[in-house]
């Protein structure tokens, strides 16, 4: 590992940052021809001018736009494990990153997060908006810490799951569509109508139980790439191209062009906590009782136990 360069990426960035040799040698607390020689030795290095210096309002080229972001998220890494460390050293275990879907962040994950930080005041917890198949190679990665997700074939042996709700379905439709008449329905009733799916790529367990059901009473299902979440589904069933099978808590802030149907025989989704083993039992051991008081005041939520 080349210091020296790294330290040189950092006083580029300040310069960037700040627009200014001046305060970007001030804050490196040098002064500013020194702090010009290592950002030339660097752009020699690279082989790339980064600064123009042709004009009086510092400007960086093309090359040097490309660069800094690249080492500002360089820097924001480096930041979090200097905090993970001194969390190390000081006897805490660091952040604890909590994954779970768009819609369940703010009617379940964040509430729980608040609670964990005031029992847990040593550590701190932050959220983390998943899909489904990635949760396995996150937590392997040690990107995540706990994870929600649906009933996905999490056959890694360094996982532990435990599934702790079911979760209904309903139909969501337009306005304009022939079933916003009605405040319930029968599967039977989609024979013939377009699925709006998310990807089979974010969610293989997911689409496979929605291509079952499609087969079963005879609708289509229709997805693409770009269809990664509830959001995007609901904004394809507002274009009008077919209906949706959405968890009841994730329609509770539906448009108004949009309209949600019961479905008297239809689907549910198992809910589960993800983590490896071993990892935080005492936190896991007061999850449980946060996960029922704030799932069972949701809507077409069943408790497992």
């Amino acid at each position: 590992m080349d210091l020296k360069s790294l330290h040189a990426f950092w006083l580029f960035y300040l310069v960037a940052r700040e627009k200014s040799f001046t305060k970007a040698a001030a804050i490196a607390n040098m002064s500013q021809p020194p702090l010009s020689m290592q950002i030339q030795n660097l752009e020699a290095k690279l082989g790339k001018q980064l600064i123009d210096r042709s004009f009086r309002k510092l400007t960086l080229t093309k090359e040097g736009e490309r660069l800094f972001p690249l080492v500002e998220n360089f820097l924001n890494q480096t930041d979090d494990f200097f905090s993970e460390v001194q969390a190390s050293l000081a006897g805490k275990r660091g952040k604890i990153l909590i994954g779970t879907f768009s819609w369940a962040i703010h009617l379940f994950a964040v509430p729980i997060i608040l609670k964990l930080s005031k029992k847990f005041s040593n550590d701190r917890f932050d959220f983390l908006e998943i899909e489904s198949i990635n949760v396995p190679n996150l937590l392997k990665d040690k990107k995540l810490d706990i994870g929600y997700a649906y009933a996905e074939p999490f056959e890694n042996s360094g996982l532990v799951t435990e599934t702790i709700a079911e979760i209904e379905c309903v139909c969501v439709v337009s306005n304009e569509h022939p079933l916003a008449n009605y405040e319930q329905i029968r599967m039977k009733q989609l024979k013939g109508e377009d699925c709006v799916c998310i990807a089979s790529d974010v969610s293989p367990d997911l689409y496979r139980i929605m291509s079952t059901l499609a087969r079963k009473w005879g609708f289509e299902i229709k997805t693409n790439h770009s269809i990664r979440n509830y959001f995007a589904q609901s904004a394809h069933v507002g274009l009008g191209r077919g209906f949706a099978l959405l968890p009841r808590p994730a329609t509770e802030s539906l448009p108004e062009t949009l309209t949600k149907i019961s479905i008297s025989d239809g689907p549910s989704l198992k809910f589960m906590r993800i983590c490896r083993k071993g990892l935080y039992e005492e936190i896991v051991d007061d999850l449980r009782p946060l996960e029922k008081k704030h799932l069972e005041v949701l809507q077409g939520v069943h408790l497992t136990s």
